[in-house]
């Protein structure tokens, strides 16, 4: 689908674009051009299982759980899980900030970790510098609210970078992340949890 969308966009734009010779038809060319390439680069994104996943089947997935489903690892309930999906989308989104932790010469393991297929650990343990060891207590009234707003922070999260996907934010320990990079890290981050309570 990328591919063909970049040619019909090449061939109407530098080929059978009117008035293409004039200087109002190169500047709107190129006016043009820039919104080709944006749609293209969001087309790619999209084509993605990890965003498809994030974008279509995370939050039916994690609607099937309840107060009381059990966790097979961990000290967080079900809706303290699902709160902690949402402040992990925050931080995505610098609705929540967190210094860098990692050392500079340390990153490119990160990257390298989050372009591969591994997963996290079971029993991972955020640094405590951004976590403390016991759960944080519950924001949210009940699972509907706390489902609610994770919803809501995915949607901020698509938002955020919808015009320039290129934008980097931190997360404190991965360093800059771009929307592609933040995609296979709330991926990563989302299946881990979704292991946790035996949703896959």
């Amino acid at each position: 689908m990328p591919e063909k969308l970049a040619a019909g966009l090449y061939m109407y734009l530098y080929i059978g674009f009117p008035g293409k010779n004039t200087l109002a038809g190169r500047d709107h060319r190129l006016l043009l051009s820039g919104c080709a390439l944006s749609l293209i680069c969001k087309a790619c994104y999209m084509n993605t299982p990890e965003e498809k996943f994030l974008r279509n089947e995370m939050m039916p997935l994690l609607q099937t759980l309840t107060p009381v489903s059990e966790a097979k690892w961990g000290k967080m309930n079900a809706q303290q899980m699902i709160e902690h999906l949402a402040a992990f989308f925050k931080v995505s989104t610098n609705r929540l900030k967190f210094p860098l932790i990692t050392p500079e010469e340390q990153l490119p393991a990160y990257k390298a970790f989050l372009l591969s297929n591994k997963q996290f650990r079971e029993n991972t343990q955020a640094p405590l510098s951004v976590l403390p060891s016991e759960p944080l207590p519950l924001r949210h009234p009940g699972m509907e609210e706390a489902m609610a707003a994770l919803d809501h922070a995915a949607t901020e999260f698509y938002q955020f970078f919808a015009t320039d996907p290129s934008l980097q934010t931190t997360h404190p320990v991965f360093g800059p992340l771009n929307y592609h990079e933040w995609i296979l890290l709330h991926y990563k981050h989302v299946s881990h949890h979704a292991r946790q309570f035996s949703l896959m």
